[in-house]
């Protein structure tokens, strides 16, 4: 969203349930999205968590960019154009069928990070933070990531706090080791 310049909306999809009020709640997200007016990332986390009839109600949205739904028996359609859709899911076989295949431009996969990503994500990271970090310290780091953003968010906290300590913005190798030390994670 930063990237594109335009709003983000995150939904935890693991908050939705069958019922009548997670549906009104529903409704009442892609209503707040239309009304705001502005280009938006749409992040639905953990897709496959949301109900089937949710599922169903996205359809129309993904393939013509318009939610659809009625309203005291009037059918209402609302053009939303300017949406990214991201839908994460750590299980896809639970997503319907129609959802997958008004994706049917997106290949679902699973993998690790190479670790050229990991490094490429760790700089952000750090920069993000206001450090600076030489190749050297991007690679001890990289070999303790085991491919998870988790750990890298938790290494680039616990090194962060070094440098604060330390009074500098740059990260050392001798930092970095002491962090890794501390917390008994090996290389």
């Amino acid at each position: 969203a930063k990237e594109l310049g335009v709003g983000f909306e995150l939904i935890d999809c693991t908050s939705f349930t069958s019922g009548a009020r997670s549906e009104k709640n529903f409704h009442e997200f892609i209503l707040q999205i239309h009304k705001s007016n502005r280009p938006v990332v749409l992040a639905f986390d953990e897709i496959h968590a949301l109900p089937e009839k949710m599922q169903d109600r996205l359809l129309t949205l993904l393939q013509s960019r318009k939610y659809s739904y009625l309203e005291n028996g009037i059918a209402h359609v609302l053009e939303m154009p300017e949406i990214t859709f991201i839908g994460a899911t750590t299980d896809d076989n639970e997503l319907r069928e129609p959802l997958k295949d008004r994706c049917s431009n997106l290949t679902f996969t699973m993998g690790d990070y190479t670790r050229v990503q990991l490094s490429q994500i760790l700089c952000n990271k750090f920069a993000a933070m206001g450090l600076s970090a030489d190749d050297a310290v991007i690679a001890r780091c990289v070999n303790r990531f085991r491919c998870s953003l988790r750990d890298i968010r938790a290494i680039v906290k616990g090194i962060y706090t070094k440098t604060v300590l330390a009074g500098t913005q740059t990260v050392t190798v001798e930092m970095a080791e002491d962090y890794f030390e501390q917390r008994g994670i090996d290389a």
